[in-house]
């Protein structure tokens, strides 16, 4: 992070003016070896400006969830009264704890940057947003100064800068009130804002993104998947005017959604805690599981393959998240991992993808209109007058046997319907209780070999059971790793 000490100087003050005598500040990992000197430097900013007794800082070491969300979990540990986020943020709404952003002022060249713009508007003779991330949030106006002098016949929009103090979704506050209507089109996405006019749409934008490749620039590509996309990257000051077929991600989305259609047990992935609605969404995502699936909600810290490896009972886990933690490549995971918005698509019934994907759970909303349509299933059953069936607990599809009366059914493997599984499929089971009772290790057991008596409460009858037996206490190992007291040491060389 550089160039921190006007942010620093501005947090500072925030925290004086609204009274604040708890404040944790929160890092990411790469910043981390810089939290002693940003603190030091946080300390120096109060007592500068007289208000640095009786005011605590605290570092948060290490998030609970993504470091691009503010931890409510870690700050409620000292019982901060705010938090001061420094580094990358997704900027989403908090649910208790206002919140002060220290993005940073990473270098930029911006004559550089004017000119792989205007290189980029020759190729595409369209109208330009620019996005950008957040560590160049301040270099925003003077580029957009320098554009409209050099580029003055072109048409383009800014999103706007994102101000630096966010208040809590229930706690009040700037940032609530209702804003006057108008005539231009409100567009929002990872903390940006940006406004067009009537005669114009998304779509006939070119999308130009100022910053590193991440998941800030997945969320704004997959979001507005029909629009060109070209990045300009400050750090080597080069432009890739194509950033790739974004289709091909779409549909490997879209193939997600496929398999958690055959799901029945449903794993609901906590992924956050601080971001306003999650409850909300935990829920939504609970009540558009139709009947017959079963859902349970996993609560596991940062998700990995070795997490959810424990869960091998569910088909599909919904992960919800903040927009740029909740995207995994779940190539490497037993079962698949949606975000809420492809739940919504795979369990409501006749809701069909058009295209449009998000990636924030705000967004989404409940389908309260029921499709009437049914899909016409052509294929080996129908010129016997029966319909193919699907069993959602196995992926199969059952048809008329062959080699018996018409009304016989048996199992046929149909290899476009099959989903990569853990194995639960196979067994037929409905929920976890039935899965676990098919275990064969259920857990730690103590051994029973013991027997003995036990008395009714009234002593009139005794009864011979089976106790188990008491585990000896033995003495452990003393000394190092490297060599314990009890191992043969090595003979000196000479």
């Amino acid at each position: 992070m550089e160039q921190t000490t006007s942010s620093v100087g501005g947090a500072a003050a925030y925290v004086i003016r609204r009274g604040f005598k708890r404040v944790a500040l929160q890092f990411p990992d790469e910043l981390l070896e810089q939290s002693v000197s940003l603190m030091t430097t946080m300390r120096g900013e109060l007592n500068q400006r007289g208000g640095g007794d009786g005011i605590n800082l605290y570092v948060l070491a290490d998030t609970t969830y993504g470091s691009c969300c503010v931890d409510e979990v870690a700050a409620a540990h000292v019982d901060a009264q705010c938090v001061v986020h420094f580094g990358h943020a997704c900027l989403s709404r908090t649910s208790r704890l206002p919140v002060y952003y220290v993005f940073g002022n990473a270098c930029i060249n911006v004559q550089q940057c004017v000119m792989h713009i205007a290189e980029f508007r020759s190729l595409k003779k369209q109208a330009l947003l620019v996005l950008f991330e957040l560590e160049y949030a301040h270099a925003m106006e003077k580029l957009e100064e320098e554009m409209r002098r050099q580029l003055s016949e072109q048409v383009f929009v800014f999103a706007q800068v994102p101000s630096c103090e966010m208040e809590p979704l229930l706690g009040g506050g700037g940032g609530t009130s209702q804003e006057p209507k108008s005539k231009l089109q409100e567009h929002r996405i990872g903390g940006l804002k940006w406004c067009l006019t009537e005669q114009h749409v998304m779509e006939d934008y070119a999308i130009l993104w100022i910053g590193e490749e991440g998941a800030a620039l997945t969320n704004v590509m997959l979001t507005y998947n029909t629009n060109a996309v070209a990045k300009f990257d400050p750090s080597t000051n080069t432009l890739v005017a194509d950033m790739g077929n974004k289709s091909k991600s779409l549909m490997r989305r879209f193939y997600l959604v496929q398999q958690a259609k055959d799901a029945s047990v449903v794993g609901i992935v906590v992924g956050t805690l601080g971001v306003a609605g999650y409850v909300e969404a935990i829920q939504h995502s609970n009540d558009l599981l139709p009947a017959g699936k079963k859902p349970y909600t996993i609560v596991i810290g940062k998700p990995n393959p070795s997490k959810l490896a424990n869960f091998p009972e569910c088909d599909v886990f919904v992960l919800v998240a903040c927009p740029q933690t909740v995207l995994i490549d779940s190539k490497e995971y037993l079962a698949p991992v949606i975000t809420p918005y492809e739940a919504e698509m795979a369990f409501v019934e006749g809701k069909e993808w058009t295209g449009a994907f998000s990636l924030e759970f705000e967004k989404i909303q409940i389908s309260t209109e029921d499709s009437e349509e049914t899909s016409d299933h052509t294929g080996v059953g129908n010129f016997l007058g029966l319909s193919p069936q699907y069993t959602a607990s196995s992926s199969r599809m059952l048809i008329p046997s062959e080699a018996a009366d018409h009304t016989a059914l048996q199992l046929h493997p149909s290899s476009n319907l099959a989903v990569v599984s853990s194995g639960r499929m196979r067994t037929g089971v409905k929920s976890s209780a039935d899965y676990l009772a098919l275990r064969s290790y259920q857990g730690l057991e103590m051994h029973q070999t013991e027997t003995g008596t036990i008395s009714s409460e009234d002593g009139s009858k005794e009864q011979q059971v089976v106790l188990p037996s008491s585990f000896g206490v033995v003495v452990g190992r003393t000394g190092r790793a490297a060599g314990y007291n009890d191992e043969k040491k090595l003979p000196a060389e000479t």
